[in-house]
């Protein structure tokens, strides 16, 4: 039981961390860049969620 716990609490965090990055990922590239930056994002998470799955 404690092997899941602990499990599922990395999980969590890596999944909080991950979003988190991303977030302020996406407000940098608005700033800087625009549309631009949006699109590269985008294709990288599609690119993860593929490998991931």
């Amino acid at each position: 039981t404690m092997l899941l716990v602990w499990w599922c609490s990395a999980v969590l965090t890596y999944v909080s961390v991950y979003l988190s990055l991303s977030f302020l990922r996406s407000l940098l590239a608005t700033d800087r860049s625009g549309r631009r930056a949006a699109g590269r994002g985008r294709r990288k998470r599609r690119r993860r969620g593929r490998a991931r799955m």
